[in-house]
């Protein structure tokens, strides 16, 4: 609709990291001053190179090489900027950095542990593959608790049909109208609980209830298919990469659980189901529960282990902090048991990142550095273009020029009732259907925002639904019915919809063209401005660029090439 803002190219572009440039490097070809500072060939292969591929722009000809450079000049002036006004120094982006600094670190801890993997036989890639090209046609009953599971399968064992029990039991009710059929299912494509069970059984075989992680399950086997071993030539490498990537995650996780052993992390059992019991049953962006939470009970001893301890109160101020959202309550409190795991396990991973010096590495510090110039673009701009604003005769002007080809899409008004546990969903389903009213239960099942909200959404466009929510809202429902509980898997949620109004599309007015139309327009407003003082400044500072050096880039021949790997590669 209106073009793409000079903002937009110099974030999400690339930076230049100018601080590890500078620190003794070999000297290199200068491409470009920026009053002091210089540019050299490295920089901007650095630079180039660390855009993403897809987003990387080809240096074919003496003009892509120019336009290129004035992005690297036009980001060193801003940075420049920020520095002089003192953004660089802001506590939170120092703390953020600091964060991002250990997380690299230990994601070079990762590689360079995961990597210590033994080399790969021919006979492991060949027995991985029979496995993992192995498959079964199967069938499934879902149930909420165990007592349902085992009454289903003593009905089973008594020679009931399986098909008819999956279509009046099963709560999944994407599979229950076909008799339960899941299809043909590969290893490791369900819960893993699940996965060893239905890979045991034999064609015609039936299981006894299995505890997955949505609830209990009866499996049913029509038919195994094993791996096509005349195809493992042609397969051969990608199941080798396949099970390379397995094996560097078993190592990884062979590494933590001896970190783990190695803490001794002890729970204080008592005071662990105490503050169980005070978190909110289903979890939400609500801190209310902390209010629960007294000075006294702050002091309750929680943990303890070779690094430290932790009382209540710190487990609160961590999940305040740190995580952002509330965490739900969980059986045998295991969900507080693994963010104080996590939080140790990760103290002492940060711990031998730096005994390793790996968070001093060139990839490490690059990264970082691209990051604070990226953040320090940002803020300075944003700064540079507050004052930028949008009057609505311009917005009119605007609107008469496209009236002709703004649309609003088809909308529709939703109610909903959003849980996380589709046990918890069909049982509020059955109290829909025995007469309870949608806004009761809504209020009594949402949380957070949703719930103060009274469980009412906005009007949403199909883009904005999950496909099987859409297909309820837009093509099933009609006004004013509610439907039985869909999947939500983004949100990995079970909803009830129920359908408050349809909205058919049609052209646009000004009023509701209004808000698309000045966003745009802000940001057209914000470049002019941005570009009249990068314009100024440049004049101020002084800008040389060296075309000899420039020319140097098209010589070498390879700079429409995708890069080497390397640490720089696709970071952006």
């Amino acid at each position: 609709m209106l073009r793409k803002t000079i903002y937009a190219v110099l974030v999400g572009g690339a930076l230049l990291g100018l601080l590890f440039s500078a620190c003794g490097q070999k000297k290199e070809a200068v491409v470009a001053k920026v009053g002091d500072v210089e540019i050299t060939l490295g920089d901007f292969n650095i630079a180039h190179k660390a855009i993403t591929v897809f987003n990387r722009p080809p240096l074919v000809t003496y003009e892509d090489c120019e336009a290129f450079l004035q992005t690297l000049i036009d980001k060193t002036i801003l940075v420049q900027e920020a520095k002089a006004r003192g953004f660089d120094k802001d506590p939170a982006l120092q703390k953020e950095m600091s964060q991002l600094a250990m997380q690299q670190a230990i994601g070079a801890l990762y590689k360079e542990v995961s990597d210590s993997s033994p080399e790969l036989t021919v006979e492991e890639i060949r027995d991985f593959y029979q496995m993992s090209r192995a498959s079964v046609k199967a069938a499934h009953i879902q149930v909420g608790t165990l007592a349902e599971a085992e009454e289903i399968a003593k009905r089973l064992r008594a020679g009931e049909d399986f098909a008819a029990l999956a279509a009046q039991h099963s709560v999944d009710k994407r599979t229950s109208s076909s008799g339960g059929e899941i299809g043909e299912i590969r290893r490791g494509q369900v819960d893993p609980a699940i996965d060893r069970v239905i890979f045991s059984l034999q064609p015609g075989e039936i299981s006894e209830p299995v505890k997955g992680s949505l609830g209990y399950h009866i499996l049913k086997v029509a038919a195994r298919t094993d791996a096509n071993m005349e195809e493992f030539e042609d397969q051969k490498q990608v199941a080798a990469a396949e099970l390379r990537s397995k094996k560097r995650t078993e190592t990884w996780n062979a590494y933590l659980a001896g970190v783990k052993t190695g803490l001794g992390i002890e729970y204080d059992q008592e005071n662990l189901l105490w503050l169980n019991g005070v978190l909110p049953a289903q979890g939400a962006n609500d801190p209310s529960w902390e209010q629960k939470v007294g000075a006294e009970d702050r002091a309750r001893p929680l943990l303890k282990c070779s690094d430290g301890s932790w009382t209540v109160g710190d487990f609160v101020d961590y999940v305040h902090t740190e995580r952002g959202q509330q965490p739900f309550t969980t059986e045998g409190a295991a969900l507080i048991q693994s963010i104080a795991d996590a939080h140790f396990i990760n103290e002492k991973n940060n711990a031998e990142a730096v005994k390793r010096g790996l968070d001093k590495t060139d990839g490490v510090i690059r990264t970082v550095e691209r990051k604070v110039e990226e953040r320090l673009v940002d803020v300075v701009f944003q700064e540079l273009a507050k004052d930028a604003a949008v009057t609505d005769e311009a917005t009119r002007e605007e609107y008469e020029k496209q009236k002709e080809t703004l649309t609003m899409p088809e909308r529709v008004s939703l109610h909903v009732i959003n849980v996380k546990d589709r046990a918890v969903a069909e049982r509020a389903y059955q109290e829909l259907k025995a007469g309870a009213s949608f806004d009761d239960l809504a209020r009594r099942y949402n949380t957070g925002k949703l719930q103060e909200k009274g469980g009412k959404l906005d009007p949403m466009t199909k883009e904005g639904l999950p496909a099987e929510m859409q297909r309820y809202a837009f093509e099933v429902l009609e006004v004013g019915q509610t439907s039985p509980v869909v999947s939500a898997p983004m949100g990995n949620a079970f909803v009830i919809l129920k359908l408050l109004e349809k909205d058919p599309a049609h052209p646009m007015t000004l009023e509701e063209a209004t808000p698309e139309l000045q966003k745009a327009l802000l940001e057209v407003e914000k470049e002019r401005v941005l570009t009249e003082w990068l314009e100024k400044r440049k004049e101020e500072v002084g800008v040389k660029i060296f075309p000899e050096a420039l020319n140097q880039l098209l010589e070498a021949g390879d700079m429409g090439e995708e890069a080497p790997g390397g640490e720089a590669e696709g970071q952006s």
